[in-house]
């Protein structure tokens, strides 16, 4: 029986669709919304990693990644031209062919299960690419519910939001069996209460190749559900 997922690379035809897309998805979550010009921004670097996700015939969401030059040496450095602002097109570094990173920038979808279709064609294309490392960040999706939690419980937050943030990514790194690389800075010592189940979109990437929790980014990118925090995530497909 045929799919109806169709996944193929995005055309100058698509990016008014995918404007739509970016508003339908994230305006309720107080999120940065990609334009049409913006999105053509991203189509200009020509990267075969701009796909277009379409359900039943009818384009449903897309993919964005890159290949870029990247050293854990200069993360900090990375993280910060990076960052999501309100006034800005994801991401600073261009993509090259040469570049022996992956850096999986945005997946944006309306149909359960096309983002991982999606997610997972991508992978099939940098596999043959002799790709050394790949990179992306992740919303901490579920962190602005365990927040609140934590204030009704306590009337405030018992510690500081950024060392519970980082605490939650290094419990839900456990809870998903995921590698922590030993440049992430040591989960804090926190008396807190269990995570019972895994943060949704952190479960989300961690399928597939075998990532592995780099950093906690705070002012990551605006939206309410993660209280604007993410993680950077890297893995080695070797």
């Amino acid at each position: 029986m045929n799919s109806p997922i169709h996944i193929r690379p995005v055309t100058s035809n698509d990016l008014e669709r995918l404007a739509q897309i970016e508003a339908e998805v994230w305006k309720s979550q107080g999120a940065v919304i990609l334009s049409r010009s913006e999105l053509a921004i991203w189509y200009e670097e020509q990267s075969p990693l701009f796909l277009v996700g379409e359900y039943k015939g009818q384009v449903s969401g897309y993919y964005f990644g890159r290949f870029i030059n990247f050293s854990s040496k200069d993360t900090e450095d990375f993280i910060a031209s990076e960052r999501i602002a309100s006034d800005s097109v994801h991401g600073r570094r261009r993509h090259s062919d040469n570049a022996k990173t992956f850096f999986g920038v945005s997946t944006v979808s309306t149909v359960p299960g096309l983002g991982m279709a999606m997610s997972i064609h991508a992978q099939q294309i940098w596999a043959v690419n002799n790709i050394k490392l790949c990179i992306g960040f992740t919303r901490l999706n579920g962190l602005n519910e365990y927040l609140t939690m934590l204030e009704s419980m306590y009337g405030g937050l018992p510690y500081s939001q950024d060392q519970i943030a980082l605490w939650y990514a290094h419990e839900n790194s456990k809870l998903l069996s995921l590698r922590v690389w030993e440049d992430c800075p040591k989960q804090p010592s926190l008396k807190l209460p269990n995570i019972l189940k895994p943060d949704p979109v952190f479960k989300f990437h961690s399928k597939g190749s075998p990532i592995g929790l780099l950093r906690v980014v705070n002012k990551y990118m605006p939206d309410i559900e993660s209280r604007d925090y993410g993680a950077l995530i890297a893995s080695d497909p070797r």
